[in-house]
């Protein structure tokens, strides 16, 4: 996992939460390592493909 630093910066500042009381900080920076592990995870079973015109097309719908 070349992107596992990102999940030890959330780690830490979820310890910092822990240590300074802040619960609700603590609970989404756990959703956060979740959400990033899984994304993370995913993109390294995907097979590397260049984006299409369909997906610039369809990411403009979003903005």
């Amino acid at each position: 996992m070349d992107n596992e630093w990102v999940l030890d910066v959330l780690a830490d500042l979820k310890a910092f939460a822990e240590a300074n009381d802040l619960c609700a900080t603590v609970v989404k920076l756990e959703e956060a390592r979740n959400t990033a592990r899984a994304e993370i995870l995913a993109a390294e079973q995907a097979p590397l493909r260049r984006p299409t015109h369909r997906d610039v097309a369809d990411s403009r719908k979003f903005h």
